[in-house]
C-alpha cells in the first residue's frame, strides 16, 4: 500500500528510497526526485474529531492505492458497504498498544452493458 500511495502522489519517499524505487522501476532521475517532493494533500476531511480525522487521513493517503490493489486482485469493481463487517481490536506488541481495524466487504464487480 505504501508504494502504491507513493506512485499515486499521496505519500513521499526519502531520497535513498526514491533512488531504489526508481532503479527497480527503471525511472529517470527527474522522476525519482518527484517521489521525494513535499505533498499537498487535497482530500480534506470535514471533521474536528481526532479519531475520525485520522480515519479520513488514512483513506486520503492510502485510498487510491487500496483501490488499485482491489482492482488488481478482483478486477474492476468496488467493496460493498452493505454486505460488510468491520472489527476494531487491540494488539499489544512489545508493550505498545496498536489499533487493528479490519474491513470485510463483499466484492461487487461493475456491470458491463
Amino acid at each position: 500500500m505504501y508504494i502504491g500511495a507513493v506512485l499515486n502522489g499521496e505519500h513521499r519517499l526519502h531520497p535513498e528510497a526514491a533512488v531504489k524505487l526508481a532503479q527497480a522501476l527503471d525511472l529517470d532521475g527527474d522522476t525519482a526526485a518527484v517521489l521525494t517532493a513535499p505533498l499537498v494533500r487535497t482530500k480534506s476531511p470535514n471533521t474536528l474529531d481526532p479519531f475520525l480525522y485520522r480515519i479520513y487521513e488514512v483513506i486520503g493517503v492510502y485510498g487510491d492505492a487500496m483501490r488499485d490493489a482491489l482492482n488488481e486482485k478482483f478486477g474492476d469493481g468496488i467493496m460493498s458497504a452493505i454486505t460488510f463487517d468491520i472489527r476494531v481490536d487491540k494488539e499489544v506488541v512489545d508493550g505498545v498498544p496498536f489499533v487493528v481495524i479490519i474491513w470485510k466487504g463483499k466484492f461487487l464487480p461493475y456491470a458491463s452493458f
